[in-house]
């Protein structure tokens, strides 16, 4: 804050404000307003959520002769049962939201505005070609890289894979039939290993060794 107000045609300069009068006041509470959309502004402005309880006190109204002023500003969660500003509820994990929003729009119609609206920012698919997964990655469930273990080497089962999450350690075990897979002593092996392996850390070296 400037101590003092300087006036460059007169090159004067005089004290600020500060110094004879209070330049810092009170909030004052805001207790009416005239429409629900000024209301959902002093809302977040004041408390950052809905409440339509206070808001309907600040027009004098019930809360039913308010809402539908407010419709697509604000939406009835149905997991929680609490109402969200639209940038709120369309944000997230809109898919989740979707489907839990047109489940509940089953039993009960105030549920088919959330449909309509989610439905209208859902992200588009993405191909697989575009979807990059490392291998060994930590959020690769342990179960898809038995599945793609078992793809690789052509057989149905006989693989095991284990993985400490807190060490970053992936465990791969295989039978007799997984280690003596031709596709595993020649396509995928380097002939020299003949035994389980641990491998740490980055598992994409898993391709380069045999069980």
């Amino acid at each position: 804050m400037s101590l003092k107000n300087y006036n460059d045609e007169k090159k004067i300069a005089t004290k600020a404000a500060i110094f004879r009068e209070r330049t810092i006041h009170h909030k004052q509470a805001i207790e009416s307003v005239g429409t629900p959309k000024e209301t959902l502004l002093v809302m977040l402005n004041e408390k950052g959520h809905v409440d339509l309880e206070h808001m309907a006190g600040l027009l004098n109204k019930p809360i039913d002769e308010i809402v539908p002023d407010l419709k697509g500003l604000i939406f009835l969660n149905p997991q929680t049962k609490q109402w969200e500003t639209e940038d709120q509820y369309l944000s997230g994990n809109v898919r989740e939201k979707w489907i839990k929003a047109d489940t509940a729009s089953v039993s009960d119609r105030r549920f088919h505005e959330n449909v309509e609206a989610l439905k209208s920012v859902q992200p588009a698919d993405l191909p697989a070609t575009v979807i990059d997964v490392r291998l060994g990655a930590s959020w690769l469930p342990s179960s898809d890289m038995k599945d793609f273990v078992h793809s690789l080497l052509g057989i149905p089962s006989g693989v095991e894979v284990g993985h400490i999450h807190a060490f970053g350690s992936w465990r791969v075990t295989g039978n007799w039939e997984a280690r003596g897979a031709t596709a595993n002593t020649t396509d995928w092996g380097n002939g020299a290993l003949h035994r389980d392996r641990t491998h740490r850390g980055n598992a994409e070296s898993q391709n380069a060794h045999r069980l």
